[in-house]
């Protein structure tokens, strides 16, 4: 809850730094649940796996790290297509368009990427990630989505 509590505040300092921006371009707001749920959703399972992967067997984190990658690219052009006609649908404009669907397929392809890495550095400080990795792997992803959407929509939109 702590962990949750510090990022939240966090999120909310970094939207202040985007302020501007989502005056000027209202839409974004409409997004950023997505944005942060999918980058979450898939992290969280790929910890889940992953975790279970180490306790279980003896993983190769290159190997699985290169099948986690190929994988959230390709779930990140699945979710990206629909994302991306519906954020037509909301702006009629090709940039926002354009700014939705890159910002979303860099944060579903990075999710399970974050999510290894907060599970390793767990197990490198000789905690359990089972137990803790869950809430830093969520806080992380989210303050990172947030870092990845702003600044894909600053490179874009302004």
């Amino acid at each position: 809850l702590v962990t949750g509590l510090l990022g939240g505040m966090l999120a909310a300092g970094i939207l202040g730094r985007f302020d501007y921006m989502l005056s000027q371009v209202v839409e974004l707001v409409f997004f950023i649940p997505v944005m942060l749920y999918m980058g979450s959703a898939i992290g969280n399972q790929t910890q889940m796996l992953f975790i279970r992967g180490m306790a279980y067997q003896k993983l190769s984190i290159r190997n699985y790290l290169s099948r986690e990658l190929l994988v959230d690219a390709s779930i990140a052009l699945i979710i990206g297509a629909p994302l991306s006609v519906y954020a037509y649908f909301v702006s009629q404009s090709p940039i926002f368009t354009l700014t939705i669907f890159i910002a979303a397929f860099i944060i579903t392809s990075t999710s399970g990427l974050i999510a290894i890495l907060v599970s390793l550095a767990f197990v490198k400080f000789h905690k359990d990630p089972a137990i803790g990795g869950g809430p830093f792997q969520t806080t992380t992803q989210d303050i990172a989505s947030l870092v990845i959407y702003f600044v894909v929509a600053s490179l874009f939109l302004l």
